[in-house]
């Protein structure tokens, strides 16, 4: 999935200007396509621009959270499931597998990492929006405290995203920052 995910967004975008049903309708279809693909340890994986919308078959990985769709397609499910709550039955166990897999994938310092064990911070910006939405449709607020957990750290270690992946956390940073306040 991965980039291929994005015109979800833009449905949404379209949907949020005109309010025109058609567009929501969209999201939902591309929605249930997207769930289809997620695995049972409840990551999403193949990579940026090829997968099931392209009729791209990439080899799954396993614990999939990184870039590609493993950080992109939770973004696109949550930017849908916070407009529309015509959600599939099965779609808040799914997004509970996934938020498990993500809590479950953080270090103790608080980062998560790439395959080779170094820090990965796109991943950490891509959940300041995903994790925190995931923390608010789940109600669990072990969600929330693991965003302030890899705040804590990216600031200690300094670290940040590079290139044009920064846009990630200057996007949805508000987001994590009105869930972090007290």
């Amino acid at each position: 999935m991965g980039r291929d995910a994005y015109p979800l967004t833009s449905l949404m975008t379209l949907w949020d200007y005109t309010g025109d049903q058609l567009y929501l309708d969209f999201a939902r279809q591309t929605a249930i396509r997207l769930l289809a693909t997620q695995h049972d340890d409840g990551g999403f994986s193949t990579q940026a621009a090829v997968g099931v919308l392209t009729g791209v078959s990439c080899v799954p990985e396993k614990n999939s959270i990184s870039f590609g769709s493993g950080l992109l397609a939770p973004i696109e499910l949550l930017e849908w499931a916070t407009r529309d709550r015509r959600w599939p039955a099965d779609f808040q166990p799914r997004l509970r597998r996934w938020a498990d897999l993500v809590l479950r994938l953080q270090t103790a310092e608080g980062v998560w990492t790439q395959a080779n064990g170094t820090p990965y911070p796109l991943i950490g910006a891509g959940m300041l929006f995903s994790l925190i939405k995931a923390g608010q449709l789940l109600q669990d607020r072990r969600c929330v405290d693991a965003v302030q957990r890899y705040l804590t750290a990216m600031n200690a270690r300094q670290d940040f995203v590079a290139g044009t992946h920064a846009f990630l956390s200057a996007l949805y940073a508000h987001v994590a920052d009105r869930a972090l306040k007290p």
